[in-house]
Parts: structure tokens; C-alpha cells; sequence
């Protein structure tokens, strides 16, 4: 095991490191840079991460050993240096660590063999991997993430089911959904946006699909920030056949602005904001006024 021996706080990099980089080899370079990182490793695990050979790791760490970067043992440390554990690059699971999986958890065999049911075929040895990790690694609940393969199963078509389902799952876990009550609600979500997509792209006649990560965003803001519905998106469209998603929102961001709340209020206050100001003649405030009271008869009745 080797450590940094020479760091201080003034210096992004040890004196030690900045005389001798030069003359070190790619393979040195990378070993010192791992320790300078992690602050502690042993050839093995060197060896390991860097993909480099066992014997590149002895000759890199007894070059910065000589340059005076490294020492050995803890026990020579400056008091400046925190000594970091080394956490190992997660492995996957073997074919033998699954069947051990399954044969010590029973719900480990639920969740395979309901997606072979959802899927209408068997696991491959990968894809029963992945599910099993994904339990493990995010917490979360076998009965929630075969919520999440139906929902992905009949919403609409996905190459790769099982890794969407993998990816939910660990936003699921980085936004806390945890119990089965939170995991329907952040479901009921899920469709109730995906539905809002569809109406959307029935209205720009594509597919739902064909929409990008930030377009559904934009759909996401224009129902649950502006609380407009598909007939504002429709407007838009109206005006501007052709426009894309992008345009679409920026229209109605501008609408929400102006205090829009309804397509009456679209229709009256847009076109008449795009007429150019002039001095108003009793005429046009009487029709000003009529225009109003029009409005209020649509929206009340």
C-alpha cells in the first residue's frame, strides 16, 4: 500500500509531482493521478482501475516513490494527509451470485418471473442481472418496479424496457419515493404527462416517441406551470402551423406572462395587443367596451 506523502494546502500539486511529470510515463502519470485523488491504493487495485499491467503498477509507484510523492505505510503519513478508503468499482453479478439471490429471496422470483410474464418471454441472464441490481442498489420495492415495467410496456413502444425501467427506478430513488403509496402517486404522474404528450403530438401529427427529453419538459411546463391544455397548443398551431415545440412554448410562456387564462382571452387581448396604439375616438372605446362584455358572456356562459 502507498500514500501521498508530500501535499500541502497551498498547491494543487505536490512539489514532488511537478519536478519529475515530465520525464513520467503515461502509466505513471495515471497512477499518480489516481492517488493524488484518492489519497491512498496498492498495485493491485492500481493495476485494476487504470487497466494497466501489475508490473507498469510496481515500476509507476517506485518512480514516484523516488521522486518522493509516495511512501509506504500509514504510519509515515504527514498529519495533513487524510488517508481515503478505496471504494472498488461495483461489480456485476455473477450467473452463480443471481441463483444464490434467488434461491435466498423469494421476491427476487417474483420480480423475474412476472417480467417473463409482462415481457411474454424468458429473462436473459443479463436482464435478470440488471432487475435484481436494481432492487438492491436504489431500494426499491419489488411491487413498485413492476408498476414501472407495465407502465413502460403499455404506454408505448421501447426497445429497451428493462433499462428505461432501471433508469425510473433510480429517479424514484433519488427523489425519495420509497413506499408503495408514494411509488402510485409519482406513477399517476407519469401517465397523466404521458397522455398530456399524446394530445401534443396528435396536434404537431408525430408520434409521441419522437419527442426529446426537453420537449416533454416543455409539455410538462406548459400543463403544470402555465395550467394551459392542448386547446392553447392548438391556438399556437393555428397561427403558426409549422411551429415546433420550442416556438410553441416560448408563445405560451408569453401568454402565461400577460395574465392569459383562457383562449377568449387569446383571441381578444393578443390580436388586439398586436394592433399598433393610436389615439382612441369615442367609437373605439364604445367598441372597446362591447368586445369586453363579450368575454365576460363567453366565460360565464
Amino acid at each position: 500500500m502507498i500514500y501521498i506523502k508530500d501535499t500541502t494546502a497551498e498547491r494543487v500539486f505536490p512539489e514532488s509531482f511537478v519536478s519529475r511529470y515530465k520525464s513520467a510515463d503515461s502509466a505513471a502519470l495515471k497512477v499518480a493521478v489516481y492517488v493524488l485523488i484518492h489519497g491512498t491504493a496498492d498495485e493491485s487495485v492500481l493495476a485494476e482501475e487504470l487497466g494497466i499491467s501489475h508490473s507498469a503498477a510496481m515500476r509507476s509507484v517506485d518512480f514516484w516513490k523516488d521522486a518522493g510523492l509516495f511512501v509506504d505505510g500509514p504510519e509515515q503519513l504527514l498529519d495533513s494527509v487524510p488517508v481515503k478508503p478505496i471504494a472498488k468499482r461495483q461489480r456485476h453479478m455473477s450467473q452463480n451470485q443471481i441463483a444464490v439471490a434467488l434461491l435466498g429471496n423469494e421476491e427476487y422470483a417474483v420480480l423475474l418471473q412476472e417480467s417473463q410474464r409482462l415481457l411474454g418471454r424468458e429473462l436473459s441472464i443479463s436482464e435478470s442481472r440488471l432487475l435484481i441490481e436494481t432492487v438492491t442498489e436504489y431500494g426499491t420495492t419489488v411491487p413498485s418496479l413492476l408498476m414501472i415495467e407495465s407502465y413502460w410496456l403499455n404506454t408505448e413502444p421501447v426497445k429497451n424496457v428493462l433499462s428505461r425501467t432501471a433508469s425510473t427506478a433510480k429517479e424514484w430513488s433519488e427523489l425519495g419515493i420509497k413506499t408503495l403509496e408514494e411509488a402510485e402517486s409519482a406513477l399517476a404522474l407519469m401517465e397523466n404527462r404521458y397522455f398530456n404528450a399524446k394530445a401534443v403530438a396528435a396536434l404537431m401529427k408525430t408520434d409521441v416517441s419522437e419527442f426529446t427529453r426537453k420537449e416533454r419538459r416543455l409539455i410538462n411546463t406548459i400543463f403544470e406551470e402555465y395550467s394551459y391544455d392542448e386547446s392553447f397548443v392548438s391556438e399556437v398551431l393555428t397561427r403558426n402551423p409549422e411551429a415546433g415545440l420550442p416556438y410553441i412554448s416560448s408563445v405560451l410562456k408569453d401568454w402565461h406572462k400577460k395574465g392569459y387564462r383562457s383562449i377568449s382571452d387569446v383571441r381578444l387581448l393578443s390580436n388586439t395587443a398586436s394592433v399598433p396604439t393610436k389615439p382612441k375616438s369615442a367609437e373605439d372605446e364604445g367598441d372597446s367596451l362591447f368586445w369586453e362584455a363579450v368575454r365576460r358572456i363567453n366565460e360565464e356562459g
